[in-house]
């Protein structure tokens, strides 16, 4: 039984079109992810830290109904919203279903990819994250 969700995300790749890696919930692989490359943790263009954090349901004025990611030291409003692209992450975590390699580098099928992580998640207000890098 399953108290709330366990979500991990392994960051697998960091270039400077960002950092590509895969979310798993409740241990299965379900969605890759694009964050921005690490600047140590400043606000609006870096990925976060590596560690554990806890994540609330949010509804944002631009994003609408999502996951925040809270005790980020330092850092507010890191979501995990919809977007394609490095320029779209705005420090965030954007989900997708398929990995875009040409022309440019970026994650597909955001919007699915979202929606998808939000039935996941249907049910609970707050779930547990792991970041952790395997490159």
């Amino acid at each position: 039984m399953i108290l709330r969700p366990v979500l991990e995300l392994v960051r697998l790749e960091e270039a400077d079109v960002g950092t590509f890696g895969i979310l798993k919930v409740n241990k299965r692989v379900r969605f890759f992810t694009l964050e921005p490359p690490d600047f140590e943790n400043e606000a609006y263009i870096s990925s976060i830290p590596c560690q554990q954090y806890l994540m609330k349901r949010h509804t944002s004025p631009r994003h609408g109904l999502t996951f925040k990611v809270i005790t980020v030291p330092h850092r507010s409003d890191i979501l995990f919203h919809t977007g394609n692209w490095l320029d779209q992450t705005e420090g965030c975590i954007l989900l997708g279903l398929t990995l875009i390699n040409s022309p440019k580098r970026g994650v597909g099928n955001s919007r699915v990819a979202h929606e998808m992580f939000m039935e996941d998640l249907e049910g609970f207000d707050v779930a547990h994250l792991t970041v952790q890098e395997v490159f």
